[in-house]
């Protein structure tokens, strides 16, 4: 299998499929607390990065203009940095 060149439009889409399924996770009431979403989160986001690495030709590009602004952009707060 070849690498693939990802685009930021790409990583948007695997971080709106993973804030939906959250989403519907918390509208189902699975989680207890806010902390349970946030390992929830992190452990779906191993996935992530562990796939990207072995498919993206553009890795570095992907990880540092890419996943690093949007996890900024969407979720600030919860990796634990202040306004």
């Amino acid at each position: 299998m070849g690498k693939v060149r990802f685009t930021r439009e790409d990583i948007e889409r695997v971080y709106d499929e993973i804030d939906r399924r959250i989403d519907a996770d918390k509208a189902c009431g699975l989680f207890a607390n806010e902390s349970e979403i946030k390992e929830y989160r992190n452990a779906m986001m191993q996935g992530v990065y562990g796939t990207l690495m072995a498919l993206a030709s553009n890795w570095s590009d992907v990880r540092c203009t890419m996943i690093d602004p949007i996890e900024e952009e969407r979720h600030w707060n919860e990796l634990g940095y202040k306004d």
